[in-house]
């Protein structure tokens, strides 16, 4: 967008349309703001108006930060004006129970009536730090720092966690959705842009609910053919499905069916925001393995049986290296060291030790990923193996993920590896998930194949008509004997079955 306009801009510092326009600002947006507020002429510095109707340019997008009560007025002005494009930032939809539903539907009515495309409600919006653009709407988080990475939430706390703990990490991004209740934009849309976006290599999704089934496993098909992504699902126990309804309304749906889907999909799934973060750390600058062996680099046994157990947990197998690599390792490793995967190189494991080993592993035919870690040692220049680690993670054909076994101590070394844009860990269970995540998706990679449509003969009217007029009851479910018809008329094959609706039926079935 060229031209915003920021409807219900205020000049209280303390509420949410203030920050939010402020965030505007700060972004480095190079477009023209107007500010919407019917009391007040000026609002941050920008002549203010009445009615976005009042505005003599055309709008390219709008931001709503209104009451709700008001927003659907708000976007008829919009759809009046000719905006095509809207943001509603505000809450008290169909997450807070019947009253808000029904200002939903008004919303959703008037965003047809107009053709204009709603990001939200109950949102956070957009941030684009693409260089021609620079865009936050976000009233709760500074501009991230531009990078390969898309995000898409239906939560706008998750995009502020999120992102707070990838800048810790040296993450960054290109573009962030927060979708909200998802009126209008879903997932579904931001995966058919993102799949063709030449600034986003990297998909990341949080979901709560699906309600296009069909329609987002053929596009997230179509876009892990191209790129990774990685999907965090939540609401897969019965008490987080209820969470999951009264936070943005939507209907979390049997997590058996996602993991499923996800899976044919081809796409990444991960139980956690920690998880999410190890593996995309790891996709954006390694490669690809070509197997699941792994060599394991340490100066401490503990550590390296911690990450061959997780190892094997996570379906990855301890390499077995050549012969002639072993003697080449001999050469530069004392004799009190071990290799036997793990690589225990002892404490006194220097730059030059670290450095023979690395290279050595990287080339044998029989490694697919290297995991070098390192616990804290005093008298060890520690940022000179980061310096090592950082030129093979950076220049090979293979992963090499490092790994600095610590906090405090390791501030520096960890410094350097974030400073080259390589991957590092400081726990050896997420060196490990890290690998395996890389594994993982070039598996999922290999499976996408086109395979031949299955048709089953399915009775839709008959199945549509249950679904219309079914009794649904205390907790949301069709009653059992509704269930097996519509089973029957999709073609599952069910048990023999009658309906009792008292003792005295039973007795006569």
């Amino acid at each position: 967008p060229k031209k915003v306009a920021i409807i219900g801009a205020s000049r209280d510092p303390k509420s949410l349309a203030y920050q939010t326009f402020k965030s505007m600002i700060e972004s480095g947006f190079e477009g023209a703001f107007f500010p919407v507020n019917p009391n007040a002429d000026y609002v941050l510095g920008y002549k203010s108006y009445k009615s976005v109707l009042e505005i003599e340019d055309n709008i390219d997008l709008a931001v709503i930060t209104t009451p709700s009560r008001i927003v659907p007025f708000v976007l008829e002005e919009c759809g009046k004006k000719g905006i095509r494009a809207v943001i509603i930032i505000t809450a008290g939809f169909k997450e807070i129970g019947e009253e808000g539903e029904i200002l939903e539907e008004k919303i959703k009515e008037i965003g047809k009536k107009y053709n204009i495309r709603i990001v939200g409600p109950n949102c956070l919006g957009v941030i684009n730090t693409s260089q021609n653009v620079r865009l936050n709407t976000f009233f709760a988080t500074p501009m991230p720092q531009r990078g390969k990475v898309s995000f898409v939430s239906q939560s706008g706390a998750i995009c502020v966690s999120l992102l707070d703990h990838a800048r810790e990490k040296g993450i960054g991004f290109s573009k962030i959705l927060s979708i909200g209740n998802k009126v209008d934009v879903d997932e579904i849309d931001a995966l058919s842009y993102f799949k063709d976006d030449p600034e986003t290599e990297i998909i990341l999704l949080y979901i709560e609910g699906i309600l296009r089934g069909e329609e987002f496993f053929k596009i997230a098909r179509e876009t892990t053919k191209k790129k990774p992504v990685i999907v965090l699902k939540v609401g897969r126990t019965p008490e987080g499905a209820r969470a999951v309804s009264s936070h943005t309304g939507a209907i979390a749906g049997i997590d058996e069916i996602y993991e499923a889907l996800f899976k044919k999909a081809g796409i990444l799934r991960v139980y956690s925001l920690e998880e999410m973060l190890v593996k995309v750390l790891a996709l954006i600058s390694q490669p690809l393995p070509k197997g699941n062996r792994v060599a394991i680099i340490t100066n401490a046994g503990g550590t390296g049986i911690i990450a061959t157990d997780e190892c094997i947990k996570r379906g990855l197998r301890l390499a077995k290296i050549d012969r002639k690599t072993y003697e080449k390792l001999k050469e530069k490793v004392p004799p009190y060291a071990s290799l036997g995967n793990p690589f225990d190189l002892i404490g006194d494991a220097d730059a030059e030790r670290y450095e023979w080993v690395m290279k050595n592993l990287l080339k044998d035919k029989n490694v697919d990923a290297v995991i070098s870690m390192m616990v804290p040692q005093k008298m060890i220049d520690m940022e000179e193996v980061a310096k090592r680690m950082a030129k093979y993670a950076k220049n090979n054909k293979k992963p090499l993920i490092p790994a600095f076994l610590g906090e405090k101590s390791v501030l520096k070394p960890v410094e350097i590896l974030k400073r080259e844009n390589v991957p590092f860990y400081t726990f050896p269970e997420d060196a490990i998930n890290a690998v395996s995540g890389l594994y993982e998706y070039s598996e999922l990679k290999k499976g996408i194949k086109e395979e031949k449509e299955i048709i089953f003969k399915v009775e839709k009217e008959k199945a549509k008509e249950i679904l219309d007029n079914s009794f649904k009851n205390e907790d949301g479910f069709l009653l059992p004997q509704d269930s097996l018809k519509i089973l029957e008329f999709y073609g599952f094959k069910a048990v023999e079955w009658e309906y009792a609706e008292n003792e005295k039926d039973v007795y006569k079935i």
